[in-house]
């Protein structure tokens, strides 16, 4: 090896000796940064700082520029929510007082924005400087005072460090590069000498140590391309930020998990009906043309009265049916006129024996009075069956009439429709009360004990529950089913149950027993597991797992995972789920 050679070599192999301490002191300027790991998530604004305090009552959220003004007013923005459940505390005082030592007191009103629970104000403070706020609220009943220790007025020192890293980083770039210079160099020279393969052997350490620092590097892409992980699904787990203004735009509230009072239950299918006294199916008596009563049809969901025409059938007779309805038209029209005339006679009789005061006895009188009555009942009763059919050029008319009060439920027929003896025209209902039919499976009819309260939701409804009252249980099992008949009276004051609903019966099966219980709404089904998302400050949130029991209700009990005093959030879990992690 010549003398050129070897002082390359020598060069070469320096460098590569030096380059350990050069990469750790690379890696300590760029500030020891993972790049394996998403870095923290924004802030509500990249302008603005924010502190944070929590009572008993309420959560507050302060925020102001992170660069102010070297001269002017600081613009604060206050968003006040309740504590419980993160609803936003809307036409409330709010009264700030910044303290600082040497200094006086700053005391500043927030009015409030047009968004519900935000509250703004421009405050006169000292930049660079640190205070003790506190913030008094008062919102109707509510009176409370929030305390942050520390709110510090300027931006935060990390610029000029970060730009110090950067340097340190653009050090060992450059030390990397002189290895590989004279790498480069030791090559050419070995290559014209005989022994250049067994030469080769401590040129590629050098470059392999080369590639090693590159990799110690991290393999950085210095260019500007945002992080792939940096707004990762938070998943089934972890941490999630979301700015409060955020929480009030999408609604997420949230709910205190208490300890309660859980009965063990059986929940079994079962199928909204009305009771017999509460719905009446009105049919057609006869084969016929479909009329609107004076007035027209009355529209479904109309209030229905007892006795209110609600349509009529005209029916086309044949010869032998005319004839037959007319005789018997006639003989009511007969019937009627004797009625009349027997109640005129007997009505005349009475006042002639009124009349012959001292002639006539008092039981004669008497018996005359039941004559008219008797007769009165008699012209009454012709004149109902007189009443009952009308013809026109051989067309009997059927009037549809409602026996009992409630709504209009159904509508089967349409003006001019042909109808078929026989056929249901309309369905009218009293809605306030119904049943549900529950089917329960023989095997759980001995675990049905006390007096049968029942819990009945649908899923049109979904978080709403209706208490139920057991009526009767039945004394047949199903031969297909196996299951036994349980009925049970639901109220139905607003008018949300449907005939016909499918429903979730939920009997009383046991004593009751205190859990930890949360509501349905706050449980998530991610991938087989059950999830809650809990509310661990003012805007973060944190994705727990748990393990549940019984149900009653819309509550769950909580076997594991919770404890009672976390909040959970009970609407806008889905949209936590899609949130970046924190």
């Amino acid at each position: 090896m010549n003398r050129v050679a070897r002082v390359a070599l020598f060069f070469s192999a320096s460098c590569a000796l030096a380059l350990p301490p050069l990469s750790s002191v690379s890696a300590s300027a760029h500030g020891d940064e993972d790049h394996g790991q998403a870095p923290p998530p924004p802030t509500a604004s990249a302008d603005s700082r924010t502190a944070t305090a929590t009572t008993t009552a309420i959560e507050l959220v302060v925020r102001w520029p992170a660069k102010p003004a070297a001269a002017g007013p600081l613009r604060l923005r206050v968003l006040a929510s309740d504590y419980a459940s993160n609803a936003p505390i809307e036409a409330a005082q709010i009264e700030l007082t910044f303290s600082t030592p040497g200094k006086p007191d700053t005391t500043v009103t927030m009015p409030a924005t047009k968004s519900p629970g935000v509250y703004e104000a421009d405050v006169a403070l000292t930049a660079d400087a640190h205070y003790a706020l506190s913030a008094t609220i008062i919102a109707g009943e509510l009176v409370d005072v929030a305390a942050i220790p520390d709110v510090e007025i300027g931006p935060p020192p990390v610029v000029a460090q970060a730009e110090q890293d950067h340097g340190g980083a653009w050090f060992g770039i450059a030390a990397s590069a002189l290895v590989l210079a004279a790498s480069l160099v030791a090559l050419l020279v070995f290559r014209r000498r005989r022994r250049a393969r067994a030469a080769a052997a401590p040129v590629a350490a050098a470059l392999f140590l080369f590639a090693g620092v590159a990799r110690a590097h991290g393999d950085e892409d210095h260019s500007e391309k945002p992080a792939a992980n940096a707004a990762k699904p938070s998943g089934k787990s972890g941490h999630v930020f979301v700015a409060k203004e955020s929480q009030f735009l999408l609604g997420i509230r949230t709910a205190v998990v208490e300890t309660r009072a859980l009965a063990d239950r059986v929940i079994v299918p079962g199928t909204i009906t009305a009771p017999p006294e509460r719905h009446a199916a009105i049919f057609v008596p006869q084969s016929g043309r479909v009329a609107p009563p004076r007035g027209g049809f009355p529209q479904l969901g109309a209030r229905i009265k007892k006795g209110q025409t609600l349509g009529v059938v005209e029916a086309v007779l044949s010869a032998p049916e005319r004839a037959s309805f007319l005789s018997e038209e006639a003989r009511a029209r007969s019937d009627y006129a004797t009625a009349s005339a027997r109640l005129d006679a007997a009505e005349k009789a009475k006042a002639r024996l009124e009349s012959l005061t001292g002639v006539s006895s008092r039981q004669q009188i008497e018996a005359a009075e039941v004559d008219v009555a008797s007769a009165r009942a008699a012209l009454a009763d012709a004149e109902s069956r007189r009443a009952a059919f009308t013809t026109s050029a051989g067309v009997s008319r059927f009037e549809l009439v409602s026996p009992i009060d409630g709504v209009l439920a159904d509508i089967a027929v349409s003006p001019g429709e042909m109808v078929a003896q026989g056929d249901r025209a309309f369905l009218v209902l009293d809605p306030t009360e119904l049943r549900v039919e529950a089917k329960v499976p023989e095997h759980e009819l001995a675990r049905l004990v006390g007096d049968g309260d029942a819990v009945v939701s649908v899923d049109a409804f979904p978080g709403k529950s209706f208490p139920g009252k057991l009526l009767a249980q039945g004394q047949v099992i199903d031969d297909a089913t196996r299951t036994a008949k349980v009925i049970f009276s639901v109220k139905n004051d607003e008018d949300l149950l449907k005939l016909g609903m499918f429903a979730r019966v939920q009997i009383g099966a046991g004593a009751d027993k205190q859990v930890v219980a949360v509501p349905d709404a706050a449980i998530l089904d991610i991938d087989g597991r059950r999830v809650v998302y809990l509310h661990t400050a003012p805007e973060e949130f944190e994705a727990k797992e748990i393990a549940v029991g019984r149900r009653d209700g819309d509550m769950l009990e909580v076997i594991q995972g919770l404890d009672a005093g976390a909040r959970v959030v009970v609407i806008g879990a889905y949209t936590l789920r899609n949130a970046p992690a924190r």
